[in-house]
């Protein structure tokens, strides 16, 4: 009994390493992020650990149809949670969400194109399979604000 919770407990606080030292390799990665020459965000690839309105299906994450650039306002609400911004300007917003527990970086992004009046947005993981629904919570979390 006593070598089972000793062997336990051993396997935990290896996982909680493990955890820790993914956390501090997705701080120090370097991701190529941006918007393509065809004017779209990077493709999820199919990744569980992602959200894109260019490539989902689910009807709570499309692109949002508005006539009014609503980047700024996207910036002032990530300024606001202390999220780091990367790269901003009139029409792009790129910044990271980083989690207080073990230090995961997630990447995230804004596109407003005014030509077709619609926001795009991306947010993924860095490290991992699954994000149990972190990035859907964020998107969504910012376009509520929008409201």
């Amino acid at each position: 009994m006593k070598i089972t919770l000793i062997v336990i407990s051993a396997l935990l606080i290896g996982f909680l390493i493990r955890l820790i030292i993914f956390g501090q390799e997705s701080q120090k990665m370097v991701v190529k992020l941006g918007v393509t020459t065809e004017s779209k965000l990077n493709s999820c690839r199919d990744l569980m650990n992602c959200v894109s309105s260019f490539e989902s299906t689910d009807p709570e994450l499309q692109k949002l149809k508005t006539d009014v650039n609503p980047i700024a306002k996207i910036k002032e609400s990530a300024e606001k949670k202390g999220l780091k911004i990367i790269e901003s300007n009139e029409t792009y917003l790129y910044f990271n969400h980083q989690s207080k527990l073990f230090g995961f970086v997630d990447d995230v992004e804004f596109l407003y194109l005014p030509e077709s009046q619609e926001l795009h947005f991306r947010s993924a993981s860095r490290v991992g399979k699954s994000d149990l629904g972190a990035n859907k919570k964020r998107v969504l979390e910012f376009l509520s604000e929008l409201n």
